[in-house]
């Protein structure tokens, strides 16, 4: 089903699947790069279609065990999933929003940390208001998807002093890959398509 994308298919799975979450969290270790953001897109889904908070908190709990040394297995894609999950099941994103975002600075998750914040800003920017002056260095960052995330981010939260150096980065045709939730796959965009976003957010 997610190399389907059956996304009807699995919320029918998981309707009737003990553990289908617990299932799903598997396949954010999957080393092909397409499957693990789709078992992302999947929690997320399943998450939202089951409306079961506590389970859901259960998972969530998990995914950040998995950034930690000691769980002995990094879940490289733990904050995408964090991040979508509280997307898509927002009354959990005051919750553990902020958890997600003060890992912002620890690697190997910073390009996870920051796509989960600009994936849930575009729902709420308001819980990262007083992070303005701690994320504006990220506009610098040296790789291309902090930079173009942090940049939505910033303008979600309107912060003007922010504004002169992403408009500056409409210039960067730096390239990362990203998941395109709206067609399935994965596609490479630029700094400055990010850029152009960010700035019709203000």
């Amino acid at each position: 089903m997610l190399k389907q994308r059956d996304l009807a298919g699995l919320d029918k799975w998981a309707y009737g699947t003990a553990g289908s979450m617990s299932i799903l969290l598997t396949f954010i270790y999957n080393r092909d790069e397409l499957t693990a953001w789709r078992a992302v897109e999947a929690l997320g889904e399943v998450a939202d279609y089951l409306w079961e908070l506590e389970r859901t908190r259960e998972i969530i709990r998990r995914l950040f065990w998995s950034m930690n040394d000691e769980s002995g297995s990094l879940g490289w894609y733990a904050p995408q999933a964090v991040g979508e999950i509280l997307y898509r099941v927002h009354p959990l994103m005051d919750e553990f929003g902020r958890i997600l975002a003060s890992l912002h600075g620890q690697e190997p998750f910073r390009e996870g940390v920051f796509w989960g914040m600009s994936r849930m800003s575009s729902k709420k920017p308001a819980i990262f208001a007083d992070m303005v002056e701690e994320l504006q260095p990220a506009l610098e960052d040296p790789l291309p998807s902090i930079r173009a995330h942090a940049a939505l981010v910033l303008a979600g939260l309107k912060a003007g002093e922010a504004r002169e150096k992403i408009e500056s980065l409409l210039q960067d045709r730096a390239e990362f890959r990203v998941y395109d939730f709206s067609a399935g796959v994965l596609k490479t965009e630029t700094v400055a398509d990010y850029a152009k976003r960010a700035l019709e957010r203000y």
